[in-house]
């Protein structure tokens, strides 16, 4: 029996409650999708696409512990069974000619699972049974076992083994309850598990506790004022958003959950950039497919929205966009990426961040998380302590402002000051003609900062007068650091060390251009310039800093000059045009 000793064997009362439980059961799940002739011709061969198109061939006798492509995430999709059987439930429920050999090839996969993976000598118990892939495993096997009894394709001892296991499935979500979003897919397995099998004598408890957590656990980690998942990642809240949705369709449709489901999904509109994409910041993939409702979510979106709760601020038009994030509260998928922003505009993202290849360990997981892939400020080549959660510090977006067709953002990295660096980063930017980045640091000793900047995969570039002029179908501008003769490096599609690359989707890369700064210096005022409007670079140079105010010179084009002035009262900008002059440097 696959699970934990404890789980008592199946009794008479069990098969018989098994034997008259409504049929057909209906299909509550984790996922359900559709598929054509030829993909349903494939699972009843055997052939299955376990994760995006990394397929095995799965006839038992099964190696549940195989793992053709060395994936963590593969081998924890194999045995969460339902997503890739999904296949043959699907020509299951289609009632087809070939219903019942689907479904009797699901129960003859589900029942070599269990023979291979008790759970006290699991070869992998990571893949197999962490919290996560058990409490999506088991609607499916709860679904199979309903289903095959009403199909009467299960012996006596068969439907006992299937009991046996879901019940030790059961304890395993019942004792088992992550902190993290895994605790909200547990207690949705435990919920479904106890409403297929309601004729157990634990199910109303297993229901009950799984009702009793979920509204608290998920409220946990949602910033209500600013309608933020504060799991580092857009891709999470929606995510998590069609969890909630599925919960309150299959298990409690609470009214108050009804209402929060309203503000998760309004407030990750304002992640959702112009070409419908989400920002990629954390650990952004499609691995578990986006619900159809993403691709509208940003849909009316417009203006300033800054989230200082949460730890983010946005600018949304029609055609541009910005956003930028300081955010640490859990360590739950956090990257290295504090102070990163999007910039998007004449179609095309022009700078953005890397996104996710995979969660297996090595090289490649190691770049996805660093500095290195983030549109960043870095001390002496370090990484930020991101993974401590003892480094949390909540939201580093302290103040926020427009005026005169301007929009400023400053934000704090407390990550840095581990390293006796304090690092301020103000954003000041004017959709379609400029953003201007300006980073302040302070310390006792010489340091090597370095400034990267991730521009979209579509973005050449080319060097002219000292700034690279930024080009793509529908695009011309430029990127050029506007202070003290730097060092500046530009890599693309490296791999020795690995630089320059992007990450759309499960171990996909696109090669693309990592634009660096580097100086030494103790304190330092640093000026980067972004013109979204032509190839004539921004003139900038900074006039003045001090406590509370900077004051910028700036010409786009030809002809456009203004002296920019950024004046901060507690939680507010105010951006004025001022007269001309150049001031001290004062110490912020």
């Amino acid at each position: 029996m696959a699970g934990s000793a404890s789980a008592e064997a199946a009794s008479e009362a069990d098969l018989q409650g098994l034997e008259a439980a409504p049929c057909p059961p209906e299909y509550a799940t984790v996922f359900a999708g559709s598929y054509s002739e030829a993909e349903q011709e494939a699972a009843l061969a055997g052939d299955f696409d376990v994760l995006l198109d990394h397929r095995a061939q799965l006839v038992p006798p099964v190696d549940w512990a195989m793992d053709p492509y060395e994936s963590r995430s593969w081998r924890q999709w194999l045995n969460t069974l339902g997503w890739w059987m999904d296949s043959l439930f699907y020509t299951y429920r289609e009632g087809g000619p070939h219903s019942l050999e689907a479904l009797a090839e699901a129960r003859d996969l589900a029942l070599d699972w269990i023979a291979s993976n008790e759970f006290s000598t699991a070869a992998d118990p990571d893949a197999t049974w962490s919290a996560k892939v058990e409490a999506d495993r088991a609607p499916y096997l709860a679904y199979l076992t309903r289903a095959a009894t009403c199909e009467g394709l299960l012996t006596d001892e068969q439907a006992a083994v299937l009991v046996d296991a879901l019940r030790a499935h059961a304890e395993r979500l019942v004792d088992h309850h992550p902190a993290n979003d895994h605790g909200l897919y547990t207690d949705y397995g435990l919920a479904l598990l106890a409403d297929y099998m309601y004729f157990l004598d634990e199910a109303e408890e297993w229901r009950d506790l799984a009702v009793e957590r979920f509204g608290p656990s998920l409220l946990k980690r949602f910033d209500v004022a600013d309608r933020v998942w504060l799991a580092n990642t857009p891709a999470y809240q929606a995510m998590v958003t069609n969890l909630l949705d599925l919960w309150l369709a299959n298990v409690d449709a609470d009214p108050p959950l009804q209402t929060v489901a309203g503000q998760m999904r309004w407030g990750l509109g304002w992640f959702a950039l112009p070409d419908g994409g989400l920002a990629p910041f954390g650990d952004h993939h499609t691995m578990v497919p986006f619900a159809p409702w993403v691709d509208e979510v940003g849909d009316g979106h417009r203006g300033f929205r800054p989230m200082p709760r949460a730890g983010y601020a946005v600018v949304k038009r029609r055609d541009s966009y910005f956003a930028t994030k300081a955010s640490f509260f859990f360590n739950t998928h956090k990257q290295a990426d504090d102070l990163t922003f999007e910039l998007f505009d004449g179609g095309q993202r022009i700078v953005t961040d890397s996104g996710h290849y995979h969660y297996d360990r090595g090289a490649w997981r190691g770049f996805q998380q660093s500095v290195r892939a983030h549109s960043v400020l870095s001390v002496d080549g370090e990484d930020f302590p991101f993974r401590d959660e003892t480094a949390a510090y909540g939201s580093g977006i302290g103040a926020s402002g427009r005026g005169d067709g301007w929009y400023a953002v400053v934000g704090d990295n407390p990550l840095v000051q581990r390293q006796g660096v304090r690092h301020r980063r103000l954003f000041v930017y004017r959709p379609g003609r400029a953003l201007l980045v300006v980073d302040l640091v302070r310390s006792n000793r010489r340091h090597t900062y370095r400034r990267y900047f991730q521009l979209g995969p579509e973005i050449a570039k080319a060097a002219r007068h000292g700034a690279l002029v930024l080009s793509a179908p529908g695009f011309t501008g430029t990127i050029a650091s506007c202070g003290e003769p730097e060092r500046r490096k530009a890599v693309r599609g490296q791999v020795d060390p690995i630089g320059g690359w992007s990450f759309p989707d499960y171990r996909e890369r696109v090669p693309r251009w990592t634009v660096a700064y580097r100086s030494r210096a103790r304190s330092a005022n640093y000026l980067t310039a972004i013109g979204l409007d032509g190839a004539r670079p921004v003139e900038a140079r900074l006039l003045g800093v001090s406590r509370r105010r900077i004051e910028l010179a700036i010409r786009t084009g030809r002809k456009r000059r203004a002296t920019l002035t950024v004046s901060r009262r507690g939680g507010d900008l105010e951006i004025d045009r001022a007269k001309r002059g150049r001031r001290r440097h004062d110490v912020p």
